[in-house]
């Protein structure tokens, strides 16, 4: 090939975005990584990771290519349900004012607002998937409209109304046979609901994986409440251990925050967590996926190597790919570090 042609080549090249959100055909750049193994292991609960390290991607895969995603983890439909979440304001049928006045003072019980988050998140998505077992998601799904239009909006307002009201004793209310428990400190019972979809869970025998990331941005202006809030999740996720097993937490997190948070049984979560590393393997791994998506650039390859295109991924012949595209050194010598290096 010519040096003109090469000079092409070296033009088309495209290595993607910066960040996973903004990545176009994400599912065909991922890749399974061991830390992905751990990952989908129905009892690892925190992904711990440094910005950039991969954390969202895993993310945007369960959200956005789903069946890929359960795929690569050999997880079964019929096994498994997927919510995701980047906490309350992504539930979009609830306004901006109601999100602000929730969350307004010093003393928010962030458990009760996380539980009835979750128990809302899942029981829109059971709803989605045809689900109506159990009194109180039946009923739930009448008042919420998910018959009509899997819309939520009634339901949501007139749960966070309750929250955000003060109440000067405890009263129990019914809504079309949906029981809501209103203490008076602010405080909402979701205990019902949340049981009737782990007891639906479990007679399906499915699990139903709850993943949250981004939630380093909630109160990013302020520090105390955001790790207020933050640790809650963690308490929370503890508490449903339990209670309700088959509901099984995700959690996504910089290392930088986690080593900042303090709460009862942190130590607890040791064994249920995987932080995300690359390794000089993955990276070419990741490096080559990318390019060969060009297929002129993949062709220039084969040509180069001699390989077949199922040989340019195995392990072996990944240096030997990269460096059909890159100088073996930045700078000459025998003690410059070579490029991937």
């Amino acid at each position: 090939m010519s040096y003109e042609n090469k000079k092409e080549l070296l033009e088309k090249l495209d290595f993607g975005t910066v960040d996973s959100e903004s990545e176009i055909d994400l599912d065909k750049k991922f890749i399974k990584t061991r830390d992905f193994i751990k990952f989908s292991q129905s009892n690892t609960a925190l992904v711990l990771g440094a910005k950039g390290s991969g954390k969202s991607a895993l993310f945007q895969m369960f959200s956005k290519y789903e069946s890929v995603a359960k795929s690569l983890a050999n997880i079964r439909d019929c096994d498994t349900i997927i919510v995701t979440g980047t906490g309350f304001k992504d539930i979009k049928e609830l306004s901006t004012d109601d999100f602000i006045k929730l969350m307004e003072g010093n003393n928010i019980n962030f458990d009760q607002i996380w539980e009835l988050y979750i128990a809302v998140k899942i029981a829109l998505k059971l709803g989605t998937l045809g689900f109506s077992s159990g009194e109180n998601l039946k009923e739930f799904y009448k008042k919420a409209g998910l018959i009509a239009d899997f819309r939520i909006f009634s339901i949501v307002k007139q749960l966070y109304s309750l929250m955000i009201g003060t109440p000067t004793s405890g009263i129990e209310i019914d809504i079309k046979g949906c029981k809501i428990k209103i203490g008076g400190n602010k405080s909402i019972d979701t205990q019902d609901l949340l049981l009737d979809i782990d007891q639906l869970l479990d007679q399906e025998n499915m699990d139903c994986w709850i993943l949250f990331d981004k939630i380093d941005e909630l109160f990013s202006h302020d520090y105390a409440k955001r790790k207020s809030c933050i640790e809650s999740l963690f308490r929370t996720y503890l508490n449903f251990v339990h209670r309700f097993p088959r509901i099984k937490f995700k959690i996504f997190l910089r290392n930088d925050i986690w080593s900042t948070l303090e709460f009862v049984n942190k130590s607890h979560i040791s064994d249920k967590t995987v932080e995300l590393k690359w390794d000089k393997t993955s990276l070419l791994e990741m490096v080559i996926k990318r390019i060969v998506l060009d297929k002129d650039i993949q062709k220039y390859i084969v040509d180069e190597t001699g390989l077949n295109e199922e040989e340019l991924f195995l392990s072996p012949n990944l240096e030997t790919c990269f460096y059909t595209i890159f100088s073996k050194q930045v700078y000459k010598g025998k003690r410059e570090a070579a490029v991937i290096n």
